[in-house]
């Protein structure tokens, strides 16, 4: 069976794996979601939205995926303002109202303007 990197708790259950096992084999990156190694910075960026659908990767997040600058030690995201949540220490979390995103390397990303 071959499962992406980072993937929801549903989904490799869905696979049939249990609670059990997906605990043991798995690196837990966000609540819900898993990463078969130690996450990446990339992976990480993937788990965000995996775990919080209403993210949009943004800030120096941003950034590096669309190339501009190099990786960031932290994850920064927008999410709804009115999200009442507690991140890791490697994600920086800020609120937003909808507004436009693009999509980088399939991971939706504030809309930048070019350097």
């Amino acid at each position: 069976m071959l499962t992406p990197r980072v993937s929801s708790l549903s989904d490799l259950m869905a696979a049939g794996m249990s609670a059990t096992t997906i605990r043991r084999r798995f690196h837990r990156v966000l609540p819900g979601v898993f990463c078969q190694d130690e996450p990446t910075w990339f992976d990480r960026c993937m788990a965000v939205t995996l775990w919080r659908p209403d993210a949009v990767l943004s800030h120096r997040t941003a950034a590096r995926l669309y190339g501009w600058t190099d990786e960031p030690t932290t994850v920064e995201a927008l999410v709804d303002a009115s999200a009442r949540l507690r991140p890791p220490g490697w994600l920086t979390l800020r609120g937003r109202t909808q507004g436009a995103c693009d999509e980088v390397l399939g991971l939706p990303v504030t809309t930048g303007s070019r350097p």
